[in-house]
């Protein structure tokens, strides 16, 4: 609703009374906060003509849909604005700019204006006229702004910033990215001086990626006792998640104040991503959200952008939600806007704390290092027969459910929370995860909270099971006598059956 402001220091504290209020914190996290600002800087390439009604409805569409919304577009300087005419049809403010401005100084001068009391944040859309991409531009901003849009390659840039960072030495992306050293970088080899947060989150992703074992740490050393560290090996699926009703419901809700749920993900991802870069710069300067989308997803397109602009790519259109260009140590792994409003609208069951990230770009990186086979994506379709796609790297992709297998393992989602001022990655789905009792605690607090939003009362699908220890030995001990008396009976059954041949002899 753009009336609430949070500052960097009580935003946690504002968004959990929000959930407590009955509200769906996570929209809130597109707030802005009182020492930086948040905003979205869209890149879109494309010809140098474009269609006057397709971005005119386009626009129109998102300014409905999100009445806070602030859209500037930037157009090349050669005369063709088709949809800034005074006469265009559609009612949305758009300020153009000449191609080549700077999108920082084009922010600093236009974009704070919007950061008042009730104002919202701003989006600020760059259209660039070097490649013929902007033909989908109604398809590319509507799944941006309504239906979410890639996380994968969101963690792949945020990774990469570190990979820059002078405390990240070259052995150890050699290590991380490029040979199968990836064994031999652990925590205690991870450089010390590395920012506290950036720290603990290259240590966290590496208890993720390596499956050894140790906790998932906050990344503030100075509140580490104040965790209760400690693994759930059997995480139960359903604690995390709602039901397919419980979803639609929400997602109904969601819609009615003027959102969706995976848009009000993407806010949270970015919203602790830019605290991320913010932290990492030990400054309170903005922090802004570079994302390019573009449609053709095997391409990899990485702007030059300062070092405070984190870069967010999607993926327009593609049937497929992975792709690949078959180089397996390329970058260009990618996930559908499409696929995700798929996953939120048909009520797949996934994790709703900022659903955070498909760690593809990893897995086709890392997999063959990590483990001593071919990796093998394999996403179950959703009530339609899956769509299947061989690429040369190996990897076989099917539409639509998010699950990723390997042959001996089965590679749970990762999620990035806020959770209490601190960033926190956590591995969470069907299968074992790590996961902390605290951070448990906040997946049901935040489940519950979501399930308040709901019109109609449904079972509670998200309460702890009962403990099944006794249960399992009773069913065990059953199982033995069964056993033991269909040998004695068949022992009996053998025995007479002869008793009777001599008889009948």
């Amino acid at each position: 609703d753009g009336k609430q402001i949070h500052n960097s220091s009580s935003g946690s504290h504002s968004r959990m009374r929000g959930l407590c209020q009955q509200e769906l914190g996570l929209i809130k996290y597109a707030q802005t906060g009182g020492n930086w600002r948040l905003g979205t800087i869209v890149r879109l390439k494309g010809p140098r003509y474009v269609d006057e009604q397709m971005v005119g409805k386009c626009v129109q569409k998102l300014q409905q849909r999100h009445q806070a919304l602030r859209i500037t577009v930037h157009i090349p300087s050669d005369g063709s604005r088709p949809f800034m005419k005074e006469d265009c049809d559609y009612k949305v403010p758009i300020t153009s700019f000449d191609k080549g401005s700077d999108p920082i100084a084009i922010w600093n001068e236009h974009g704070a204006e919007s950061f008042v009391s009730g104002q919202g944040a701003l989006r600020v859309f760059l259209i660039h006229d070097e490649e013929p991409a902007v033909t989908h531009l109604i398809i590319a901003l509507d799944h941006f702004f309504c239906d979410g849009m890639s996380h994968a390659a969101f963690i792949h840039e945020f990774v990469s910033f570190l990979t820059e960072s002078t405390s990240f030495t070259k052995d150890m992306q050699d290590q991380l990215f490029l040979t199968p050293g990836i064994q031999e970088l652990t925590h205690q080899t991870l450089d010390p001086s590395l920012p506290g947060l950036v720290f603990h989150f290259l240590k966290t992703l590496l208890t993720c990626l390596r499956f050894s074992g140790g906790p998932i740490f906050p990344v503030d050393n100075a509140t580490l006792s104040e965790y209760d560290i400690s693994f759930e090996c059997q995480m139960q699926w359903d604690k995390t998640v709602l039901s397919k009703e419980e979803t639609l419901l929400l997602l109904k809700n969601c819609r009615a104040q003027g959102t969706t749920l995976s848009g009000a993900i993407c806010a949270g991802a970015a919203d602790a991503f830019a605290a991320v870069l913010q932290r990492h710069h030990g400054t309170k300067d903005p922090v802004y959200i570079n994302t390019v989308v573009t449609a053709d997803t095997r391409r990899f397109y990485k702007p030059a952008v300062p070092k405070n602009v984190l870069t967010f790519h999607a993926a327009a259109i593609n049937p497929i939600p992975i792709r690949s260009s078959g180089n397996g140590n390329s970058n260009e792994m990618w996930m559908d806007a499409c696929y995700i409003k798929r996953c939120f609208e048909e009520g797949i069951r996934c994790n709703f704390v900022l659903w955070m990230v498909y760690i593809s770009y990893f897995f086709q990186n890392l997999g063959q290092h990590m483990f001593s086979m071919q990796p093998r994506a394999i996403l179950s379709n959703w009530g339609q027969s899956p769509v299947k796609e061989e690429y040369e790297n190996g990897w076989e992709v099917t539409a639509l459910t998010p699950i990723l297998e390997f042959t001996q393992y089965r590679i749970p989602l990762m999620t990035v929370i806020s959770h209490g001022g601190k960033l926190v990655l956590h591995t969470g789905g069907p299968v074992p995860a790590l996961c902390s009792k605290s951070l448990s605690l906040y997946h049901s607090q935040l489940v519950s909270n979501l399930k308040k939003l709901c019109t109609s009362a449904l079972p509670d699908t998200t309460a702890v099971p009962r403990e099944t220890g006794g249960l399992a030995q009773v069913v065990w001990v059953l199982a033995a006598c069964f056993c033991l008396l269909s040998v004695l009976l068949s022992k009996s059954f053998i025995f007479s059956f002869f008793l009777n041949e001599r008889a009948y002899l």
